[in-house]
C-alpha cells in the first residue's frame, strides 16, 4: 500500500500527488497495526550453486531485532526452507 499526499493546489481536474511512504506487512512497526501475539518476519531467499542446489535463507523481525541467516543444501533446503512461509513478506531470487 502506498501513502500519498497532495502536493499541488486543488483545482479543476487532476492534482499532483507524491508517494510519501510504502507500507507492507514486513515493514510495519506501528504497534496498533501489528498482532502483538506473533512476530512480523521479513524473509529473503536466494538460490545459488549449480542447478540451484544451495539456498541462502535470512529473516529478521524489525520490531524485536531478531535476525538469522543460514545456507541450506539438498534435502535440508526443501525441509528447512519451509520456514520462509512464516514471513509476513518474502523476497526470493531465481536460481542462477
Amino acid at each position: 500500500m502506498a501513502i500519498a499526499e497532495q502536493v499541488s493546489e486543488p483545482g479543476k481536474g487532476l492534482v499532483e500527488r507524491e508517494v510519501r511512504r510504502v507500507v507492507t506487512k514486513g515493514t510495519v512497526v506501528e504497534p496498533g497495526m501489528l498482532d502483538e501475539r506473533r512476530n512480523n518476519y521479513l524473509v529473503a531467499v536466494v538460490a545459488c550453486g549449480s542447478a540451484g542446489t544451495l539456498a541462502g535463507l535470512a529473516y529478521c523481525d524489525i520490531t524485536t531485532g531478531e535476525f538469522a541467516a543460514t545456507q541450506l543444501a539438498g534435502a535440508a533446503r526443501r525441509r528447512d526452507g519451509a520456514a520462509a512461509g512464516r514471513g509476513s513478506r518474502a523476497a526470493c531470487s531465481p536460481a542462477s
